[in-house]
């Protein structure tokens, strides 16, 4: 199992094991030493070689940002595009069943047009009859 140190904010860090403490500057007033980390070539590639890691990894964080601040925006632009749709098919429909009445309402005057001629016709055919028998016994 690796050694695992902790950081200075207490937090145990495994990848901080490869460094390598040693007691020196001791103080003779308290007793304590201090920690120094002595860091090797091996040490000191392995940190360049983080810390490239790190730069590409907040390359493609700050990528990943911008690609969800894109799609956002793009979601937003379409909820505008939804909603005004909506709006539209809202007042095609209140269109429609205004449409729907007037039709219904032009069928109904359209039927007591028809049963109105159908009435004046039969009137006008009983004067017809009417008359033309009278013009007959005029004629006699």
């Amino acid at each position: 199992m690796p050694d695992i140190r902790i950081s200075p904010r207490g937090v145990a860090c495994p990848w901080l094991s490869w460094i390598r403490w040693s007691h020196i500057n001791s103080d003779p007033t308290d007793g304590q030493k201090s920690r120094i980390p002595l860091q090797t070539d091996e040490d000191e590639s392995q940190i360049k070689k983080l810390n490239l890691e790190i730069k590409s990894l907040r390359k493609i964080k700050a990528s990943v940002n911008n690609e969800l601040r894109d799609m956002e925006s793009k979601r937003q632009k379409l909820q505008v595009q939804i909603s005004n749709y909506q709006k539209q098919i809202d007042i095609l429909s209140a269109q429609i069943e205004t449409s729907e009445k007037e039709i219904k309402s032009t069928q109904l005057t359209l039927e007591q047009l028809k049963l109105e001629k159908s009435e004046m016709d039969k009137q006008k055919g009983f004067k017809c009859w009417r008359v033309s028998s009278l013009c007959q016994e005029w004629y006699r």
